[in-house]
């Protein structure tokens, strides 16, 4: 007898999934409310909020989420969680910031950034520099749970770590194929991306959702305020312990490199080039694996198209930026085969362009991680451009466009 993928899940999920499903069936569940976890929020923590920038991208995600997603049991439950962690998780940093004033006089000083599309070697070159100790790149566990700020031997003793394994490990069970595509754990770096689902603006939400109104709000938002509370984040967790540079990435950062350089004027930028057309389909079947967690109305050929319409108008935007930016010193162009080919020769010369120092030591460890983490190392992604019909990526304007401004 033939296996349906969703007995494959584990029978905790199918059993949320079921109950949500005869709740609905029974008009006993309804849709997430903002506003009520937002009440709940400053009960429970006996205060209210100071910064409010957040609010315009809670209810656009909210509204986005509730008429579009078709989120299944699992969905709705996840998503009100995530909602209501980083709700209590802002006061709690705002009472931190009331009682230690000291933190809003952390200095960010030459922050590294890695910007690019999806699937073009940014992850692996964020864990190849964060090798580095000048570098502090934001673990997974301390983002998630930053207050107060962890230690920097927080690895070895910080209980939040346990505790955000386990979260994580929930995601491996139900996916567990998922760290093959995307390895991700309590103690990696993690993405800037994860500190603006603190302002609801993440491009995060629109990779665990079908959630069309939230992308064009995304595509059009100022993002000064998300950054300017990033830069709070960061000098949080900073207050704790520091190093010279703190070491961050996220794809998200393409669409608003002048606000960020405004935001971080001494900023370095490693932007990470592939050609579009070779890494839609992957970014289409990331997308549709993680939607199909948070609900089982998920059609690929559907998700494909919307990521690939994302997509092209976040290039579209990102090549104005960066007509008009120039040929700044503060961006170092990366090509994504050119990395692969040879990694070391490339994190040689983002050195050489930053004025970095690359001691004997960091380049030792830098080759050892790469030794230990070649391609592949937890089985492959499979996926087929044709089942995401997005298998005639040569014709699309804003990918001649980009392929001929960055030469690929």
């Amino acid at each position: 007898m033939e296996i349906s993928p969703e007995q494959l899940n584990p029978w905790w999920y199918r059993l949320i999934k079921q109950s949500y499903r005869l709740g609905d069936q029974l008009g006993i569940t309804g849709p997430i409310a903002a506003d009520r976890l937002l009440q709940r929020a400053v009960r429970s923590q006996r205060r209210d909020f100071i910064d409010r920038s957040f609010l315009p991208g809670l209810e656009a995600l909210v509204d986005s989420a509730n008429g579009e997603a078709q989120l299944n049991g699992f969905g709705r439950i996840m998503l009100t969680q995530l909602i209501k962690r980083y709700l209590k998780q802002r006061l709690l940093m705002e009472q931190w910031r009331d009682k230690h004033p000291q933190v809003a006089e952390e200095k960010i000083i030459r922050p590294l950034f890695i910007v690019g599309l999806p699937r073009t070697g940014t992850t692996f070159l964020h864990q190849l520099l964060s090798q580095d100790e000048q570098f502090r790149a934001p673990r997974t566990f301390e983002i998630d749970r930053p207050v107060p700020p962890p230690a920097e031997n927080a690895i070895d003793v910080d209980p939040r770590v346990k505790e955000i394994q386990r979260g994580i490990d929930v995601i491996h069970r139900i996916v567990p194929h998922f760290k093959a595509i995307h390895p991700i754990g309590a103690v990696f770096p993690d993405e800037c991306q994860q500190i603006t689902s603190y302002q609801f603006s993440s491009i995060g939400y629109q990779h665990i959702m079908e959630v069309p109104a939230f992308r064009r709000w995304l595509l059009t938002h100022d993002f000064t305020e998300d950054l300017l509370f990033h830069r709070q984040f960061l000098q949080h967790l900073q207050s704790a312990w520091q190093r010279q540079h703190w070491l961050l990435k996220s794809p998200a950062h393409i669409q608003y490199l002048p606000t960020l350089l405004t935001v971080y004027p001494d900023a370095m930028i490693i932007h990470t080039h592939r050609d579009p057309g070779q890494l839609m389909a992957s970014t289409a079947s990331l997308g549709w694996i993680m939607q199909s967690v948070f609900s089982d109305q998920i059609d690929k050929k559907t998700c494909g198209k919307r990521q690939l319409d994302f997509f092209r108008e976040l290039l579209k935007i990102c090549l104005v930026d960066r007509e008009a930016l120039g040929q700044t010193k503060a961006i170092f162009d990366l090509n994504y085969q050119s990395f692969i080919d040879d990694p070391m020769a490339m994190v040689e010369s983002i050195y050489q362009d930053f004025d970095l120092t690359l001691s004997e030591t960091t380049r030792n460890s830098m080759q050892a991680f790469i030794a230990n983490n070649p391609q592949r190392k937890h089985g492959g992604h499979r996926y087929t451009p044709e089942e995401f019909g997005l298998d005639n990526m040569e014709n699309i304007a804003e990918f001649i466009a980009y392929r001929q401004r960055f030469s690929l």
